[in-house]
């Protein structure tokens, strides 16, 4: 398979909310081993009682971080999740889906130089039925290095790498096809303070296709 070129990487979430709250098992792993070390320490004091008393506050302390992480969804989880969906839509050809994430306006652009496809949201879903929908109906995908970044209070965008298999029929070689993708999203306010209505994709943008290069964006 052809290596990607390269496409800029998105900025990664806070420290905090990267290791405690998105992936806590670094966090998880010293606070156990923390438990362990102090249990060592003490038990060479002959302090058995106070050695164990460390192990279960490690434990306790990990299953504690765990729950947390496991009960909070941070706005960028959440954005990884949406594009998830959205490339599940699309590749299925899953219009309903795709109507209800795209905002009316939403455009997208083919590469670096090429003209976006305007028309909104109704333009992209009779794309979408024409082309895996009926003409290129995909086999099979898969993602990788989904990323988020929040922008402000109703803006973000999320970038991901795709691989498609086209149905044997309409694929010139059975072989998985790569690309980039990045989606600007955003979300308009409601009533009341602080309050915001769920996110929609307002462009989607191909930054690199294999074998044709990246944008560069």
């Amino acid at each position: 398979m052809q290596a990607a070129p390269a496409v800029s990487n998105l900025p990664v979430a806070p420290l905090l909310e990267r290791w405690w709250l998105e992936s806590p098992w670094m966090l998880m792993g010293a606070l156990g081993l923390l438990g362990v070390v102090a249990f060592l320490a003490l038990s060479r004091r002959g302090r058995s009682r106070e050695a164990a008393g460390a192990v279960i506050l490690g434990l306790v302390l990990a299953a504690m971080v765990f729950s947390v992480a496991a009960m909070l969804t941070t706005p960028r989880e959440g954005l990884q999740r949406l594009t998830r969906e959205t490339i599940a839509a699309a590749a299925g050809a899953d219009t309903g889906r795709l109507a209800e994430v795209l905002d009316a306006q939403a455009r997208v652009m083919v590469l670096s130089g090429a003209p976006a496809v305007g028309g909104g949201r109704e333009a992209i879903l009779d794309a979408v039925r024409e082309y895996p929908g009926s003409r290129y109906p995909i086999r099979e995908h898969s993602m990788s290095a989904v990323q988020a970044v929040v922008d402000g209070p109703n803006t973000a965008r999320t970038q991901v790498r795709v691989w498609v298999r086209l149905n044997k029929e309409q694929a010139f070689y059975d072989v998985p096809i790569g690309s980039w993708w990045r989606l600007s999203w955003r979300r308009d306010p409601l009533g009341g303070a602080g309050a915001w209505g769920p996110w929609r994709i307002t462009s989607i943008e191909m930054l690199q296709l294999d074998g044709f290069g990246a944008g560069g964006r």
